[in-house]
């Protein structure tokens, strides 16, 4: 998959094992909404996390060192569900690189 990214707020960067927090801004209120972070991994298996809400955007604090478990490039977006209308986020690009590595 390739995907354009001249935007750097659709760019995040980390280090493989981290527990950084995962952000999304989706520039909507998010008031009453479930939300969900979709993922691609760099091998291309897929899944998702529940997203915790902060004003406009949504995040995930993984809970151990083995949910980012592989270097490259991960693709995520946000899935968001409010008054029974669903919304699908811009993909953000997730860069994912070994401890101590420079960027």
């Amino acid at each position: 998959m390739t995907i354009p990214y001249n935007n750097p707020e659709r760019i995040q960067y980390g280090f493989l094992g981290s527990q950084h927090r995962i952000r999304i801004n989706t520039k909507i209120t998010l008031t009453g909404a479930t939300c969900k972070i979709y993922y691609i991994k760099p091998n291309g298996a897929t899944g998702n996390w529940t997203a915790n809400i902060d004003g406009t955007y949504v995040y995930y604090d993984p809970a151990s060192t083995s949910i980012i478990d592989q270097r490259g490039k991960w693709f995520l977006y946000a899935h968001i569900t409010k008054g029974g209308v669903v919304y699908i986020g811009k993909t953000v690009l997730m860069i994912i690189t070994n401890p101590g590595s420079n960027i």
